[in-house]
């Protein structure tokens, strides 16, 4: 979610039509987080990723233009986007940042500022991660699988086929984690992937962890799921048949799930709650740089529209 689109809303997106999904029956007790909307308009934000608390990026996008907005830690300004969507963003730093979206399209911030970098795919990539700035991945439509090594992206064979794959994690440069269609999740140990049973059919849309032994993925219909070093198991969050984007945290016992219709679940290392959301905007991204600055970033498909939420 971490933040990323997931490949069925990046559809919609490119077609322009509607995401709509009926309201979640999952309720759940609420908590008395305070989210406020600090930016709202006509641009669809779908992923966020920050350095610190003066340095933060939202991308997003809508039919064939890309948006680039930064957070100064002042204001949210535009600097510039592409020819196409871009759906999921992450870096190592202030002058290392990588965005990737439709049509292959990956666009990297250095020193010199923002250039499009060659894929070699024109499948839409759904997210990116990394472990430093000689080892970054994404993940894409019908299999696909990149690979960065400081030089040139290259192609990964996940040796599954044409699943669409949604997210991607790592702690390590051995030990890297992609979620995707019909429960798909795939390992990647250094040399090659493997495919680990999630114990689950539905769509996992994001996937984050505290550490190799505390992993979350998330899900439609609710779906949460844990490994615990061994094993993946499903987790009750209460939720109902919401439809989690993505997930994200900031420690063992902070971590939330969220998507459709300004649907936040925080667990705190015992019980989930629901947090209240300013907005139903369907949401895609979070990241803070720390416990009292945490960001979230949505859109709404038709009407276009972007919202950024920010807990303080």
């Amino acid at each position: 979610m971490n933040t990323n689109l997931r490949p069925a809303v990046a559809a919609v997106l490119l077609a322009g039509a509607c995401a709509c999904e009926g309201p979640p029956d999952g309720r759940g007790p609420q908590s008395d987080a305070a989210w406020n909307v600090v930016y709202d308009s006509g641009t669809e934000l779908t992923a966020i990723w920050g350095s610190g608390p003066s340095d933060v990026w939202a991308v997003g996008g809508r039919f064939t233009s890309g948006f680039i907005r930064h957070w100064d830690g002042s204001a949210w300004e535009p600097v510039g986007g592409g020819p196409e969507p871009l759906y999921g963003v992450w870096g190592t730093g202030p002058d290392d940042v990588w965005a990737v979206g439709s049509s292959g399209q990956i666009r990297h911030l250095t020193d010199a500022g923002w250039a499009s970098v060659p894929s070699g795919t024109t499948e839409t990539l759904t997210d990116v991660w990394g472990t430093s700035g000689s080892d970054v991945w994404a993940t894409g439509f019908d299999g696909t699988l990149r690979h960065w090594a400081g030089a040139s992206w290259t192609a990964s064979d996940g040796g599954i086929g044409a699943v669409d794959f949604n997210g991607v994690w790592a702690s390590a440069a051995n030990d890297v984690w992609v979620v995707g269609d019909n429960g798909t999740i795939l390992r990647w140990n250094g040399s090659g992937w493997t495919s680990v049973p999630s114990g689950t059919t539905r769509e996992l849309s994001g996937i984050w962890g505290a550490g190799p032994d505390d992993i979350w993925a998330a899900g439609v219909g609710g779906t949460v799921l844990r490994w615990n070093g061994a094993a993946w198991g499903l987790v009750d969050a209460g939720a109902g048949s919401t439809r989690f984007v993505n997930v994200w945290g900031s420690a063992k016992n902070d971590v939330r799930a969220f998507g459709f219709v300004g649907r936040i679940y925080r667990w705190d290392g015992v019980t989930w709650t629901r947090e209240p959301a300013p907005t139903s905007h369907d949401l895609y991204g979070m990241w803070a740089s720390g416990p009292d600055d945490l960001w979230a970033v949505g859109a709404l498909i038709n009407p276009g529209s972007g919202v950024i939420l920010h807990r303080p």
